[in-house]
């Protein structure tokens, strides 16, 4: 499976890979209009907006890593999914097929954020199928064998750098 952060979130990156057939779980920026559903109509949304829009399922703890003069914190987060159709941007930017790819949305949300700090959250898009909540977390893949997991501020690799796994899921989730 083929893991991104932010930096590779193109629309030509994406369609690259649901042409070529590989799997995918892209962290994405949320700029772009995307269709709920993959066959209905309907007026297209903001991706980072229908994020938020959907209901949150289950709760997992995350560990928030220290940042300039803040403290490690936990954080209890939920996740919510949905089919989606992500449309091609207006002013095409490198070579793809203009036509919306069948993508899965992957949103997860801070439950109860202090006041103080932005709610943690991670909108994902994979072409993998994200049917239950436990794809879901497969898909964000933050969970260890304790049940716990680990969120960094600080990105380990430059933001444009991708990985591929070996695993199904990612091992490790940022901020």
């Amino acid at each position: 499976m083929h893991v991104a952060d932010r930096g590779s979130d193109t629309f030509e990156h994406l369609a690259q890979h649901a042409q070529a057939g590989r799997s995918f779980v892209i962290r994405s920026l949320g700029r772009r209009k995307v269709q709920p559903g993959h066959d209905a109509p309907g007026p297209a949304r903001l991706l980072r907006a229908y994020a938020r829009s959907l209901p949150l399922h289950g709760q997992r703890p995350v560990v928030i890593g220290a940042r300039g003069d803040r403290d490690e914190e936990r954080a209890a987060v939920g996740v919510g999914f949905a089919e989606v159709l992500v449309h091609p941007p207006h002013v095409r930017r490198g070579e793809y097929e203009k036509r919306p790819l069948r993508l899965w949305l992957v949103a997860v949300r801070e439950l109860q954020p202090p006041q103080g700090r932005r709610p943690l959250e991670w909108v994902l898009l994979t072409n993998v199928p994200v049917l239950t909540e436990q794809d879901a977390w497969e898909r964000v893949g933050c969970t260890s064998a304790d049940g716990s997991s680990r969120s960094t501020t600080k990105p380990r690799r430059p933001a444009a750098r991708s990985r591929s796994c070996s695993s199904p899921v990612p091992r490790r989730c940022n901020r």
